[in-house]
Parts: C-alpha cells; structure tokens; sequence
C-alpha cells in the first residue's frame, strides 16, 4: 500500500512537469536573450562613452579649435603686414620723383589729395577725408611739404594697439630701402613738436656721417627695436607716437 501510494504521486507530479518546465524555460530564454543584448562583462567599446571621455573629447575639440584661431590670426597679420609694406614703397616711389615737379612754396603744405588725381594712390591706401590717408592697418599718413628749406615728407600716426611696435618694425625696415633719397626719419609724441623728437634721427646717404648724424643704411634690427620703443627725451613711455620720413628737393 505504501509503494502504491508513491507510484501515484510520482504519476501526479509526471502529469504536471512539461508546464513546470515550460515555465521554467521560457524566464530562461528570457534572461539570457537580455543578457545576450546588454551583457555584464560588456567592453565600454560596446555600452558607449562615459561623461570623462566626452570632456576629453570636447576638451580636445577646444584646444585645436584655439590654435587654429590663433594661426589664422598670425597669417592674417603678417599678410597685412605684407601688404602694408607694398603700400609705403608704392607711396614713398611715387611722392619723392613727384615732389619735384610740384611748387616748393615755403609754407606747410598737403598733397595727400592729389595723389589718386594723378593714379599714384596704392590700392591698400584710401583717402579717407580731405588730405588724410590711410593703410590696410589703418594706419593713417599724409604726404606733405614742410615750411621750409624744401623738405617734404610723409608721416605716419602709430595709435596705441598690441601691433604697434610690430607696425614700427614694418614702416622702418621698408623705408630703409629708400636710403639713398631720404633726409632723415624720427619719431615724435604729437604732430606739432618735430623738433624735439623721440630717441635717435637717422639720415640719407648724402646727410649722415655715422658720428653725430647716423646712417639709415646702416640700421640694424637692433637699432630698429631701439628706434621704436626709445622713450625720447622726456623720459615717457609713448605708446603711440607719429613718424616722420623726410626728404628735401632741391636738395641742399
């Protein structure tokens, strides 16, 4: 009777085994189709970027993004620079041969305006009002005859900027070239005190004797460097400052 008794439980929990497995299976199935998709020991490759890669990234981005900016900076200013440089040849070739043809009146005079009359005004200079001129810099000038001992000229205004000894550098080293015709050059605090210039004057060939008279032939960067951060005989640091480039006809 007691062997009886086991058969037919046995039989019983038989008849109930397929739903038991079935149960069973399919959570089975479930989690491991889960797993399959999102695994545990999953490489970080496969569940995306964590917030510390993408700060990396961004950080990345930022620092090229920075040098690039800084780059095109530096090549937009050396081509103005460049440019710059083209105009005051220009300018400086076409003012000196045409100051003799013009009347040598012994009084202060400009003739910035008629310079794109006659198609002498470089295309990097526009006359912006009346006799003033000014650069691809924006770095205004005037073409002029002094009142007196026929000097003329051209003068440069430097206004306080983070280029301006850059700008310095520039304007000298291109009319260095112009040795041969000019007078002298100096710098000054404002446009009515010439004569009580800032730093060291420099002379043309036929006016310098290397003593007291220094030769703008033999400028070295050095003297250049020295020449536009000199803070004259006052003793002021002048972060602006005009520039003068003379020549004389007939020369004396």
């Amino acid at each position: 009777m007691f062997i009886q008794n086991i058969l037919a439980k046995l039989a019983d929990s038989e008849a109930d085994t397929p739903q038991l497995f079935s149960a069973v299976y399919t959570k089975r199935y479930i989690m491991k189709k889960v797993a399959s998709r999102c695994p545990l020991d999953a490489s970080p490759k496969e569940q995306g970027r964590s917030m510390v890669e993408m700060l990396g990234v961004l950080a990345i981005i930022w620092v090229l993004s920075v040098g690039a900016i800084a780059g095109y900076s530096k090549a937009m200013m050396k081509y103005k620079l460049n440019k710059q440089a083209e105009g005051v040849t220009m300018l400086l070739a076409n003012c000196i041969p045409l100051s003799k043809q013009l009347p040598a009146k012994n009084e202060w005079k400009m003739y910035s305006d008629i310079l794109p009359k006659l198609n002498l005004l470089p295309d990097s200079i526009s006359i912006i009002r009346s006799n003033e001129m000014k650069d691809i810099l924006g770095i205004e000038s005037y073409f002029y005859h002094t009142s007196g001992e026929n000097e003329w000229g051209i003068f440069y205004y430097v206004p306080e900027s983070s280029f301006g000894k850059e700008i310095c550098y520039n304007l000298i080293k291109t009319v260095k070239e112009f040795h041969a015709d000019m007078y002298n050059i100096f710098r000054s605090k404002n446009r009515t005190d010439t004569y009580h210039g800032m730093g060291t004057l420099y002379y043309g060939d036929k006016y310098c004797n290397n003593t007291d008279k220094k030769c703008l032939r033999d400028m070295t960067m050095s003297d250049i460097h020295t020449f536009c951060t000199d803070k004259g005989d006052k003793g002021k640091d002048y972060n602006d400052f005009y520039l003068w480039v003379l020549w004389k006809y007939p020369e004396l």
